[in-house]
């Protein structure tokens, strides 16, 4: 089981997004944190505790640098 991370900052994981090329924007919702890439013109997704992160959850974005998360 993935050690579970708090969300007062006190044991970050810096480690689960690695290599990003201009990171920009993030968005935490649904258990999910995202965050888009400028250099790869990618949005990535990992849980909120660092596992299953996934450098490509979205490609071909042209220009991502806005996140947000909602209902639809």
């Amino acid at each position: 089981m993935p050690q579970m991370r708090t969300l007062d900052g006190t044991d970050t994981n810096q480690n689960f997004i690695t290599g990003l090329s201009y990171p920009y924007g993030i968005a935490v919702g649904f258990g999910y944190v995202y965050w888009a890439s400028l250099g790869t013109n990618t949005i990535g997704r990992a849980n909120v505790d660092g596992t299953n992160a996934n450098q490509s959850f979205v490609t071909g974005a042209h220009f991502p640098i806005g996140m947000a998360v909602g209902a639809s």
